[in-house]
């Protein structure tokens, strides 16, 4: 059961009577026990139960509360005498991001030791499930125990787009511009921080187009080229126009990289604009892999290919990959317009992704992708794959990714919303 899932009903107000250490001072870490009395004689408990605890929430999160569990560790009063007490055994959280290097508080301990300090009252919510295991204090969770890991808590969204194909039809122009007037008017409410667009923007009149409406939203946003950009022989126009976008990203990102342009293909025998890219977003790492076969071939510039010579997309990966020390689980997500399973690329290359990726399977999410002009979602040997249906035909969708982490690891729920 998640987190959120609790019921946060009826309220109780408590106020904290005693606050005593429990670890020695100057200690690494510091636990105390609180003694907390809670205000009505209706509010029934037991040891082992787990409370619900109700502070301020941080701005960021679009949260008024944060709501956290904490296990009663002790009853010091007998029942029937006077207001009920219980005992909270809270350890104070603090964690360093590991790669933006900032500093973060573990908002309820921090509240409830505030508390303790200055008398106040906090609110407390009665949690119906018995969680089984003993009061600890080891591990950071923010709250105490009780609980195997700290739980979940929402983080913020990434918004989808796939293939607006923005030539010179107004309709398809139309259809762009839903979408992101949808994801402005949204984004405070839906916490979107970062849109992905996934391949097949725009070409021809389009390309310069289609930028200035994606320039339209409020939030940083992903370009990648497409199959069809390539072959109306944008590949060095998609990367002129879309370039100061990227040099805006990486201001807006952690750890931007972008393989060094052009390289020379021997497949292709010419000089391709190979978008690759890599970034890290509050703790994920993004790797946004270019996929598409250069050249004018219609039928083969279907399929995707690893660009396996001097400056191409696997030497790029195979890089990027050797350098790569995640801490959290699930933290990896792939991007591509080409999808990443067999029958987009040949089983040799699928094998040599599923080898590459495997060692870190704990750490990798997904692949995110375009091209199919639907939506599919298809489970792989190393990773699963999410496809997102194109906006200019049928329904103008759009995927919403609610990412959810508790510092250990990460979580993800995908919404379609189809645009009116």
């Amino acid at each position: 059961m998640r987190l959120e899932d609790y019921p946060t009903e009826p309220r109780f107000t408590a106020t904290v009577l005693s606050s005593e250490a429990i670890t020695e001072q100057g200690s690494e870490v510091e636990v105390r026990e609180l003694v907390m009395e809670v205000g009505e004689h209706d509010f029934n408990f037991e040891i082992g139960q787990s409370i619900g605890v109700l502070a301020p929430g941080p701005a960021e999160f679009g949260s008024s509360i944060h709501h956290r569990l904490y296990t009663v560790a002790d009853i010091p009063k007998p029942e029937g005498e006077g207001n009920p007490e219980i005992t909270l055994v809270v350890r104070r959280c603090n964690y360093i991001d590991d790669y933006s290097g900032e500093e973060y508080i573990g908002v309820n301990s921090n509240f409830l030791f505030e508390v303790a300090e200055r008398p106040r009252t906090c609110a407390l919510g009665a949690i119906a499930a018995v969680l089984v295991g003993a009061v600890g204090t080891a591990g950071c969770s923010d709250e105490t125990s009780g609980l195997g890991e700290p739980p979940l808590e929402s983080l913020f969204s990434i918004a989808v787009i796939a293939d607006p194909h923005i030539e010179t039809v107004s309709d398809h122009e139309e259809r762009l511009t839903a979408a992101i007037a949808w994801l402005d008017e949204n984004a405070l409410a839906q916490q979107i921080e970062l849109v992905l667009v996934l391949g097949d923007i725009g070409w021809g009149a389009g390309l310069e187009r289609a930028k200035q409406l994606l320039d339209e939203l409020d939030m940083p946003y992903l370009p990648m080229v497409g199959d069809n950009e390539i072959v109306a022989g944008d590949d060095q126009a998609f990367d002129t126009t879309y370039r100061p976008q990227y040099q805006l990203l990486g201001d807006r990102v952690d750890h931007w990289r972008q393989a060094p342009l052009p390289v020379w293909d021997p497949e292709a025998e010419q000089d391709s604009w190979l978008q690759n890219l890599a970034f890290d977003y509050r703790g994920l790492h993004f790797f946004a892999v270019d996929l598409c076969i250069r050249g004018d071939d219609t039928i083969m510039g279907e399929f995707g290919t690893l660009h396996d010579f001097d400056g191409g997309s696997w030497p790029w990966l195979e890089e990027q990959w050797s350098a790569l020390a995640p801490s959290r689980g699930e933290s990896i997500i792939l991007l591509s317009h080409i999808p990443m399973f067999l029958g987009a690329l040949d089983g040799d290359e699928m094998t040599r992704v599923n080898a590459l990726l495997e060692p870190l399977g704990e750490y990798v999410y997904a692949n995110l992708a375009g091209h199919l002009h639907g939506n599919l979602e298809r489970e792989g040997a190393a990773f699963d794959v999410y496809v997102t249906d194109a906006t200019h035909d049928d329904d103008n969708t759009v995927r919403l990714i609610d990412v959810r982490g508790n510092g250990q690891r990460f979580e993800y729920d995908h919404r379609l919303v189809v645009i009116p």
